[in-house]
């Protein structure tokens, strides 16, 4: 929910290449993507940040939000939950 928050606040993110953070964040898009564990890595992509321009970091705020607004929009929602109930009540017959 943390990284939701940041995401919707239009903040490019560094998260590890795991799900489900690696979901909403993409390599080089709006944000970066670490490999599990490796501090080296991090290190880079924190300097790739610190590295762009304002405008870049702006820019990837900006498809941040976006990913938040079609990931959890209420329609969106409505229909993960329709699709589980599907998957059980097929299950159940």
């Amino acid at each position: 929910t943390v990284l939701i928050e940041a995401l919707s606040c239009e903040l490019p993110a560094i998260v590890y290449d795991k799900r489900p953070m690696s979901d909403l964040v993409k390599n080089d898009f709006n944000g970066y993507t670490v490999k599990y564990r490796d501090t080296d890595d991090l290190a880079k992509k924190v300097q790739n940040l610190l590295n762009i321009t304002h405008e870049e970091r702006i820019s990837m705020g900006k498809k941040s939000l976006s990913i938040v607004e079609n990931s959890f929009s209420e329609d969106n929602m409505q229909n993960n939950i329709n699709n589980i109930l599907r998957k059980i009540d097929a299950k159940n017959s």
